[in-house]
This record gives structure tokens, sequence and C-alpha cells, in this order.
């Protein structure tokens, strides 16, 4: 988005007029140019991003301006109420706190939600996707499902019960507390794949059986 907004600037008129404010919306026809339309069936969240990108052409003064950013902002960057009201009667939604945010401090306060959601473990192969594409990434993490970031797609370990009893180390005399472990399990996995999906990245199942080392699987 953040990149998408730099080419638009790029391209609009009156680049040598000095300092300028551009805001980029809906054409004449209402259509808003991607990928700065929200995604339908994410409407209503709770927390709402409006991007902005600043810009120039003064290496040294935009460096000196996005350490002192990332230095005040998360502290305070908490937006007047003026402009909190402006924001609510422009989009129609309500706004309980506004605040300006570096990328960092999107990231931190989404890694923030994902741990409120009990989904901590998730995130870092969500930050790697956005901002180090080309790294890799494990969810290794017992009880929590294996996954494996690569390439653009997450590989996600698919065990039956016995591969999955071995691998965890479950205790298998405790059958009928084990089903129910493993059934907790598979929603886990599913839960998962649908938050990894939301964010546009690909889920491949990479079977393991019983008696396979799943890390070495899930390498290939």
């Amino acid at each position: 988005v953040h990149r998408r907004l730099e080419e638009l600037q790029m391209r609009a008129p009156g680049h040598n007029q000095g300092p300028r404010l551009l805001a980029f919306g809906a054409d004449a026809s209402g259509e808003v140019p991607l990928p700065l339309q929200a995604d339908p069936p994410r409407t209503g969240g709770g927390l709402r991003v409006l991007p902005f990108v600043l810009t120039g052409s003064d290496g040294t003064l935009l460096a000196e301006t996005r350490d002192a950013l990332e230095e005040v902002l998360l502290a305070n960057g908490m937006a007047q109420a003026d402009t909190a009201l402006l924001a609510q009667d422009a989009f129609g939604a309500q706004v309980e706190h506004a605040r300006y945010f570096t990328v960092n401090d999107l990231a931190a306060m989404m890694a923030m939600q994902y741990d409120n959601q009990g989904l901590a473990g998730l995130w870092p192969l969500l930050e790697t996707a956005m901002f180090s594409p080309q790294r890799e990434q494990w969810l290794d993490a017992a009880p929590e499902p294996l996954l494996r970031y690569t390439g653009s797609e997450v590989r996600m370990a698919l065990f039956d019960p016995a591969g999955w009893c071995a691998h965890y180390a479950h205790d298998r005399n405790d059958c009928d507390r084990l089903q129910r472990v493993y059934e907790q399990y598979l929603m886990r996995q599913r839960q998962m794949a649908a938050v990894l999906e939301a964010h546009g990245l690909d889920v491949l199942y990479v079977h393991v059986e019983a008696g396979q080392d799943a890390r070495e699987v899930m390498a290939h």
C-alpha cells in the first residue's frame, strides 16, 4: 500500500512546486484504485489504518525525520480531538482512539493484538512475509501446529493421529483424552490457515507419515 502511494505521488503533477500535501481517494466514478480498496470481507474491523507516506528528495533529512518519528510517535502520537472527529465524520466510523504510527509501530500494535487473541506464535511468520519475504521462518513450538514460511507460502505439517502423537510425544495410553486434544489441534490448524489466507498467503499442507521426521519433510 505504501509503495503504491509513493508511485501515485511520483506520477502526480507539481514535482517542482515545493512542499505539498496529496490525498488519493475515489475517482470521478467513485472507484478507489487498487490496492487502496478495503477488502469487503474485512469490513467492520476494530483496528483501521489510513496509510500515509512522508517523502522527499533530501535523503539525509528524510533519515533524520524517520528516526525522530520512530522515537516519539509511539509514546506521543495521539491525534488531536478535532482530527479524530474529522476522521469519524469523513469515514462514517466510530473512532475511540486515533494515533499516528510508523510502520514499525503498527507492526508492534498488530503483534500485541495477535498476542491478545492467542496467536502470538503466528505473528513472526506474518512479519517475515511482509517485511523480509525472502527469508525463512518457522513456527516450531509444541503444542502449536508445525509451520514453515518459505518462498511466499506457508507449509503446514499434516499429521494423522499416530504421527501427531509421536511428533508431540503424547502418552498413547489415554486414547479418549488424546482424541479430544487431537480434534482441538485440527481446529487450531484451521484457525491458523484462515488467518494466513486472510493475509494473502497460500497454505500448503504437507502430509507427514508416522515415523518420519516432520522437520525434515517440511524442509524439502
